[in-house]
């Protein structure tokens, strides 16, 4: 996730993540896309079909990211 300018460290990775996304579902194979261990805090993202997400680490997920409502 770094390679699109994810840091992992609590701040917002939307952006970061958003791009990932699209050069993942660009492929014409299915691609996953791998998280370090790391507080990767996001908004809303539509994760296609063909792109998994795969966490490295003891961490949790959460959404939506801290300070958004219903948080």
């Amino acid at each position: 996730m770094t390679d699109f300018g994810a840091r992992g460290d609590g701040h917002d990775d939307t952006e970061a993540l958003r791009a990932a996304l699209e050069w993942a579902s660009a492929a014409a194979v299915p691609r996953a896309l791998v998280f370090p261990d790391g507080i990767y805090a996001v908004d809303a993202l539509i994760v296609p079909p063909q792109v998994r997400l795969i966490g490295i680490g003891g961490g949790s997920s959460r959404y939506p990211r801290a300070g958004r409502s219903g948080a």
